[in-house]
């Protein structure tokens, strides 16, 4: 409609709803999410995959040193929709390691994704020119 907006909530908020709007699934056909939402309900099959030793690491149990150098290597940016910084989760005691790691592997095994994990927080970043 022409209106110039200048106060940043209101630009931030129109982004926000631009960005919702175009990654939404009401731009797809109604048969084409249907088929989407089967496809991505069942696990993946790999059957058809030779089994090499490399496939077979893919597909085994987190390790314990696996998930400390992952978190080693993880930066201490700003905290996800969670709200636990990563330099949290970097000091969590070794019980507790343990558990997240059950955790992980348990999501891992049985193919559990939480709906949250499938979410972003997106920050549009205005670049010169």
């Amino acid at each position: 409609d022409n209106t110039i907006i200048t106060n940043p909530k209101e630009i931030a908020d129109l982004l926000a709803q631009s960005f919702v709007k175009t990654s939404s699934d009401r731009n797809f056909d109604p048969n084409f999410l249907i088929t989407k939402q089967k496809i991505e309900q069942r696990p993946m099959d790999c059957t058809h995959i030779e089994s090499t030793s490399e496939t077979q690491k893919l597909n085994t149990e987190i390790q314990m040193h696996e998930l400390v150098s992952t978190l080693n290597h993880c930066k201490n940016t700003s905290p996800g929709p969670d709200e636990i910084p990563n330099i949290l989760i970097k000091m969590l005691p070794s019980k507790a390691l343990e558990y997240l790691l059950q955790l992980f592997n348990h999501i891992w095994t049985n193919n559990t994704f939480p709906d949250i994990w499938r979410t972003a927080t997106v920050i549009p970043i205005l670049k010169p020119g």
